[in-house]
């Protein structure tokens, strides 16, 4: 869903409201309400100093301590999903316009079309092919968190556009299904988090209780198709990275039959082993069959969808080429996993673009 163009404060971004909330930005929430203090003057509630201060400058720390408690960082992180949702009208924002395959980087070629709105849904999908053939190109699955780990999780919760940034990912999308011990209502950054299907990080291996299906790379980064069964543990030594999902929604360029015909943002990821060929693509509104008909439009052969809804979400990293870097979908909301790809610029010797 689109953002709104709506009045705000000229200090304050969207986004600068939306990451404070998440605790990503070392910044401060000025409440610019009613008074609220006894003495007729407005406190700072939200603030990661941990002291109360009023617009004369005084501070109030007995009040709030040193610190802001837990619960305080929570209703304050709360409060900003709530103002955040009040200029979004949804969950997650998009940007971007239709424009014709461009490559961003050597070997990762970025489209973007507008779907015609119809029963299935409609609007923006974002996608990327890249050649895994192309010098320099890497692929990226999220490790295990050893802190999570040890605390009987897997991961802790990431929003995309931190993802893109520490790991230097030319693109990412969001990954696999997952839970969270926070529940499946309010999610934060850093919360403990578990993949509901498999997945494979430079070797090592993170069993999830869903899927029967798996698209595998080797250290060649040639793609494959895996279902579950007898013979597939052997395989898996076999794999460097690799995604899980409940079923093979796409096989031989053909969508399964069935499916989710609710509107609803979607991520997708299919390959083209003949051509050693990854796509990578987001939605803004559609359903299953018809992103799944995308997916195969761009020349995948096999593939399935990873979480959707608010936990879709494409990132272009620093140094592209053709479009700037941005999150192009979503970013609204942290995730526990993500795919992704590492590839030179196109201005490096490396990465020459035609």
């Amino acid at each position: 869903m689109r953002a709104r163009s709506r009045p705000y404060p000229s200090h304050l971004t969207l986004k600068s409201i939306a990451l404070a909330g998440l605790g990503l930005l070392e910044t401060k929430i000025h409440v610019m309400a009613a008074p609220i203090a006894p003495n007729g003057t407005n406190i700072v509630i939200c603030s990661h100093t941990g002291a109360e201060r009023s617009e004369t400058g005084a501070t109030n720390k007995d009040f709030l301590g040193s610190r802001l408690s837990f619960l305080q960082k929570r209703v304050c992180r709360f409060a900003a999903f709530v103002v955040l949702g009040a200029f979004l009208h949804g969950d997650f924002w998009e940007q971007g316009h239709p424009r014709q395959p461009v490559k961003i980087f050597a070997g990762v070629t970025y489209g973007c079309e507008r779907l015609a709105v119809t029963q299935e849904g409609g609007g923006l999908v974002h996608w990327v092919r890249v050649d895994l053939t192309a010098p320099g190109v890497e692929l990226y699955v999220t490790p295990l968190d050893p802190a999570a780990v040890a605390r009987g999780w897997q991961y802790r919760l990431r929003p995309i556009e931190d993802v893109v940034e520490r790991e230097h990912l030319a693109v990412a999308v969001n990954g696999t299904y997952f839970t969270t011990a926070s529940g499946s209502w309010l999610r934060f950054s850093g919360d403990l988090g578990r993949s509901m299907q498999t997945l494979i990080s430079d070797h090592a291996i993170t069993y999830g209780p869903w899927g029967a299906s798996l698209l595998w790379f080797d250290a060649e980064l040639m793609p494959h198709v895996l279902r579950w069964g007898s013979a597939a543990e052997p395989i898996l030594t076999r794999a460097k990275w690799a995604v899980g999902a409940h079923e093979l929604q796409l096989h031989n360029g053909q969508v399964s039959a069935g499916g989710d015909f609710t509107a609803d943002a979607r991520t997708a990821i299919g390959i083209d082993q003949p051509r050693k060929l990854l796509f990578l693509a987001v939605a803004e509104r559609i359903s299953t069959p018809r992103m799944l008909r995308v997916l195969a439009n761009l020349g995948a052969r096999d593939g399935f969808l990873l979480d959707g809804g608010g936990s879709s979400a494409m990132g272009i990293g620093q140094g592209s080429t053709g479009t700037p870097a941005a999150v192009l979908l979503g970013g609204g909301r942290p995730v526990a996993t993500y795919i992704g790809v590492r590839a030179p610029p196109c201005r490096n010797n490396v990465g020459l673009c035609d």
